[in-house]
Formats: C-alpha cells, sequence, structure tokens
C-alpha cells in the first residue's frame, strides 16, 4: 500500500480521537460501516469516493489539504514534458538539496490546491474552475519569464 494511505489513517485516527470519537460513532456519523473506518486508519483501505473524504473532513474538521499533507510527491516520479530532471542535475553539487527544495515546494502548491477545492466545495466544476485558473497563472509565468529573457538589459 502506498505511504499516502498511511499517512491518511493515522491522521483519520488522530483527530477522530481529538474528537473524542469512537470508531463506531464515527462510521455512524459517515453512514459507513465501523470495520472500513478501522481499514481507513489502518491503510487497509485505498478507494475513496471523493465525497466520503469530503464527508470525513467535515466531520473531523479538517482541510482535505491538512488531511492528505501530500509529502509523498518527489518529482524523480514526475512524467515531464520537457527535461526537467537533467536540468537541475547538470546544475551543480546540490543535486539532491534542489531536488529536495523542489518536492517541498510542490507539495505546498498541492496542499494549497487541495485545500482550495476543500473550501470551495468538491464537485467537477469547482475542480475544473480552480485547475484552469491556476494554471492559467503558471502559464502567466512562463510566458513573462521568456518575454524578460528576450530583452537586453
Amino acid at each position: 500500500m502506498y505511504k499516502i494511505y498511511d499517512e491518511l489513517g493515522k491522521k483519520v485516527r488522530m483527530r477522530r480521537k481529538e474528537k473524542n470519537y469512537t470508531t463506531a460513532e464515527l462510521a455512524e456519523r459517515l453512514g459507513i460501516s465501523a470495520g472500513l473506518v478501522n481499514n481507513i486508519e489502518n491503510a487497509k483501505y485505498d478507494v475513496f469516493r471523493l465525497e466520503l473524504l469530503l464527508q470525513i473532513t467535515n466531520e473531523l474538521n479538517v482541510s482535505l489539504g491538512e488531511l492528505l499533507q501530500l509529502n509523498t510527491l518527489d518529482v524523480r516520479n514526475i512524467e515531464f514534458n520537457e527535461n526537467f530532471l537533467p536540468s537541475i542535475e547538470t546544475q551543480g553539487e546540490d543535486t539532491q538539496e534542489d531536488i529536495q527544495f523542489c518536492n517541498h515546494q510542490l507539495n505546498l502548491v498541492i496542499r494549497s490546491f487541495l485545500t482550495t477545492i476543500s473550501e470551495y466545495g468538491i464537485t467537477r466544476e469547482n475542480i475544473e474552475t480552480i485547475s484552469n485558473h491556476i494554471l492559467h497563472e503558471f502559464d502567466t509565468l512562463v510566458k513573462l519569464h521568456r518575454l524578460n529573457t528576450k530583452i537586453p538589459s
């Protein structure tokens, strides 16, 4: 099982205990079985409906971004259109440190995205709107950078 499910389960258990809910009480509030709550907390359940995750976040009063805290993303495991990793690896001695920094920043962006969609409501329309806005901002940054590198100082 992936590390993300283990982290998710630990956080669900921690937040459940903070609210002084038993497994059965949380299950009843979510409309699922106590066994399923137990499986989630012990990382034995890897299929989540977005609605169930939203119910968990609402019931435990935690944002989706905080609940997931995706510290498991690593740029070395992401498929890129360009030669991103070779460009980092050829820039010097601090390659590992640069990759760790990049991973940290990537995780901050993902957490912010998850927190935002959690606030707006996890619907396809909201996710698409927020995603398109973020992609537009990134595209604008790239265009500005390309424009600035073409203009002599």
